[in-house]
């Protein structure tokens, strides 16, 4: 379900693929990628990608990558990315944040 249900044809896509089977428990990697639409990304604007944090799911992490967790964030412009990560004390969410430094 949209967020926003204005000219979701101008807003863009999102689309998680990955190789092969989903299988609980094992280890798996997963592409998600944002295809901007006409309006782009606002220079203030970003990505938020969260998760629920009540499961057994491997935490993200941006430095090793032969660890578990490991994750690569690029844009297809070269635009290089800020990103942080948060857990609020209400929320059963982790975020990721992209935004972009122009």
């Amino acid at each position: 379900m949209p967020f926003n249900t204005y000219r979701p044809d101008l807003m863009g896509i999102a689309e998680i693929d990955r190789k092969g089977p989903l299988v609980c428990g094992s280890w798996t990697s997963l592409t998600l990628t944002y295809t901007a639409g006409h309006f782009g990304i606002d220079d203030l604007g970003g990505i938020k990608i969260s998760t629920r944090s009540a499961s057994d799911q491997t935490s993200l992490q941006f430095d090793d990558p032969t660890a578990p967790g490991y994750t690569t964030i690029t844009a297809s412009n070269g635009a290089k990315l800020n990103i942080g990560t948060a857990r609020t004390a209400t929320s059963a969410l982790g975020a990721t944040r992209l935004t972009s430094s122009a």
